[in-house]
């Protein structure tokens, strides 16, 4: 294949990772400030993300921020580059669309009687100018934001069962429920239907709390907390989980791309 069919996917593959990305922010960004001020009970940390949560005594904590912090960004260097090189990569694509011609060989009869075969420039000069050259950097920068996606995508996946597992706990607690009516909530009921009940379950408000090594030195600070109207966070969380996972095959595709085209790129200038 030439470089005009693999840039041609390429543009195809970081415009579906741009619109991933997006979707995995959103999708991990909701959840985190629906629940951040209502699960944040900790005394003298910050325990507000929806995943790793913890049943307690008396409540059920979020854990650590920085896990949803770490998920809602890890995403970001995915669009950034993404939005470039897709443009990058289509501007080219047109640009060469109107010079390209596909392989294979034409005669063409010659006065004298003889039969000449021509064969067809194949590619755009366009498509082998020196700064197109670069793909080994560009492929060891994908491999950097694949396993940042992939690290993401393995922390929204873990944490999402380690809160449903340790509701369930609460959920046993909360519920009036005996023998066989446990056995359902542990072994029965999916983790969607779990954080189902927790949506409903969960007070919508907590009174204010001082906590130590906290500077309140605005007013607006000492309130109560709340969440807000319902959501389902179940179905957010797993579209997170469904479209991380995605992306992150996807910047696999995108690191064998560029690494071809750079293997095309040394052959034609070796002559290989």
């Amino acid at each position: 294949m030439s470089r005009y069919t693999y840039e041609s996917r390429l543009a195809v593959l970081y415009l579906a990772s741009t619109l991933l990305s997006i979707v995995t922010t959103v999708c991990a960004l909701v959840p985190y400030e629906h629940w951040r001020e209502i699960l944040d009970v900790c005394v003298d940390v910050r325990c507000n993300c929806m995943l790793y949560g913890s049943d307690t005594f008396n409540f059920f904590t979020g854990g650590s921020r920085i896990f949803c912090l770490f998920v809602v960004f890890a995403s970001a260097p995915a669009l950034v580059v993404g939005m470039v090189m897709a443009g990058y990569h289509g501007y080219r694509v047109c640009i060469s669309a109107r010079h390209h011609t596909p392989n294979g060989r034409k005669s063409k009869s010659l006065r004298n009687g003889e039969v000449a075969v021509v064969k067809p420039q194949n590619e755009n000069p366009e498509m082998t100018t020196p700064i197109c050259q670069c793909w080994t950097m560009v492929a060891l920068l994908g491999i950097t934001i694949g396993l940042l996606i992939l690290a993401a995508a393995i922390i929204l996946t873990d944490g999402y069962v380690k809160t449903c597992n340790e509701y369930r706990k609460t959920l046993v607690k909360t519920l009036p429920t005996t023998g066989l009516a446990t056995k359902v909530i542990y072994n029965r009921l999916s983790c969607s239907s779990i954080l189902d009940f927790m949506d409903y379950l969960e007070p919508t408000t907590r009174p204010f709390r001082r906590r130590e090594n906290f500077d309140y030195s605005r007013p607006y600070e000492e309130r109560d907390f709340t969440r807000g109207d319902f959501i389902n966070t179940a179905a957010s969380l797993l579209l997170a989980i469904f479209t991380s996972w995605i992306n992150c095959a996807l910047w696999g595709l995108i690191v064998i791309h560029n690494f071809v085209l750079a293997k095309l790129a040394r052959s034609r200038n070796t002559g290989i």
